[in-house]
């Protein structure tokens, strides 16, 4: 595997160059690049323009300008630019991919998957980043049987962990449900925790299916998962790791199993918690049973790439918390995950969790909550997963897992609300909404 640069460097070697010439376009663009690894969009963005002023409106430059309004979350100063491209050129690919982008994000889903399917009518599925847009389109869409095949095609774009796992298990035939009975099939972990708690039900029905299933999940899960399908006796829950591969190994990364199975919105199984913290249950943790207690979560893995959509601050957290002064919020994550910067605690906030806790502490203690909030990450998926009733927090247009119907229920969680920003990165108005309903929770 090629190392990746080291983009702190190339940003201090661009920008001694362009001290001695400001004007040097190679140079700016070479520090945009830099800058766009570091994540620091609005640096790339000038470097881009300043670029633009010396040599044009050239179609990719034109293209990673929008990018950068993408990702400074300023949508439509980006489709302003794409438009702007197709307007020149009406049929090209590249930018049509780019347009279905940002059509996507703003909640405009049948015009981005007419623009990436205009793409692939071009470039067919080898342009990845606009295969696994049209297929998450359209699971939001709730078109399974067209997206998860070509979700299939995420590889070349899933993360260093995921890509060793699945490397290593390619050593061996992928699974097939119609043939592979008398076979060892081993499940390879992927994406965050959330997925794999997702993913979970499904390891009992796999396991009646196959002779045995070793299951890779992330260490912090291992003791929730193995008590909870203590019951099914050819199941074995390990940490990610490499496992011996035989002849009669199959593989099957989690997030396959959908396609394999051929699962459909209204075909997903086990609703109503078919995970379990009786056997862990400590009820010292829960401050108080005289009031109402819920578990908040307001923070997603900051390395998500849109962890800032989906997250709420550490002040509209706690502006959230203190308007409900009648209610005890325990936070379902160590301080560490749940960060508050310099923002002061309120008085009703207690952080019950430790570092290093696995997950059977979390959810020992919801199923001592009254209810769970939380933004789309792995608590409201544990919370689900557990029949805990739970209340998922989401941007307007959210993950593909969340569907488009504006409708509280969905077919993963029978316990689970959906609530929505009611626009396009309205926390406040979604958090007033929250507000109001827990001013109808009473002291027990």
């Amino acid at each position: 595997m090629v190392d990746e640069p080291d983009w702190n460097a190339e940003l201090n070697r661009t920008t001694a160059l362009l001290k001695q010439n400001p004007a040097d376009a190679q140079a700016l663009l070479d520090r945009a690049v830099a800058a766009s690894k570091l994540n620091d969009w609005h640096s790339a963005i000038a470097d881009w323009e300043q670029v633009r002023r010396h040599i044009g409106d050239l179609p990719a430059l034109l293209r990673n300008i929008a990018r950068g309004y993408m990702r400074v979350r300023d949508l439509p100063k980006a489709l302003a630019i794409l438009e702007q491209l197709l307007l020149r050129d009406a049929g090209d690919a590249e930018t049509l991919a780019v347009q279905g982008v940002s059509l996507m994000q703003m909640g405009r889903l049948e015009e981005a998957l007419d623009c990436m399917r205009r793409c692939a009518a071009q470039r067919g599925l080898g342009h990845i980043d606009n295969t696994l847009n049209m297929a998450t389109t359209l699971m939001t869409l709730g078109r399974w049987e067209e997206g998860l095949p070509l979700y299939e095609h995420r590889w070349p774009h899933v993360d260093g962990d995921t890509r060793s796992v699945h490397t290593y298990l390619s050593a061996v035939p992928q699974w097939n449900p119609a043939t592979d009975e008398q076979v060892d099939l081993v499940i390879g972990m992927e994406q965050g925790s959330g997925d794999i708690i997702m993913m979970a039900r499904y390891l009992p029905i796999l396991a009646r299916r196959v002779r045995s299933v070793t299951a890779m999940v992330q260490k912090p899960l291992v003791s929730l998962l193995s008590t909870s399908f203590a019951h099914v006796p050819n199941l074995r829950i390990i940490p990610a790791a490499n496992v011996p591969l035989t002849s009669d190994s199959r593989h099957l990364m989690y997030m396959s199993i959908l396609h394999l199975l051929g699962e459909r919105p209204d075909t997903v199984p086990s609703r109503f918690g078919y995970l379990s913290a009786a056997h862990f249950a400590d009820r010292s943790r829960r401050r108080s049973s005289s009031r109402p207690a819920v578990g908040i979560s307001w923070r997603g893995a900051a390395k998500h790439p849109d962890d800032d959509l989906r997250s709420l601050s550490p002040d509209l957290a706690v502006q959230f918390i203190e308007r409900s002064p009648h209610i005890d919020f325990h936070a379902l994550s160590p301080p560490s995950m749940l960060p508050l910067a310099d923002v002061p605690a309120p008085p009703n906030l207690y952080f019950p969790v430790i570092e290093d806790d696995g997950f059977e502490v979390t959810a020992a203690l919801m199923e001592e909550m009254d209810l769970v909030i939380s933004v789309d990450s792995a608590p409201c998926h544990l919370a689900g997963a557990l029949g805990v009733p739970v209340w998922t927090l989401l941007r307007r247009h959210a993950d593909w897992r969340w569907g488009t119907a504006l409708v509280e229920e969905t077919p993963w969680y029978g316990s689970m609300a959906l609530l929505r920003q009611p626009a396009i990165n309205d926390w406040q108005g979604l958090l007033d909404q929250v507000t109001a309903r827990l001013a109808r929770i009473g002291n027990r």
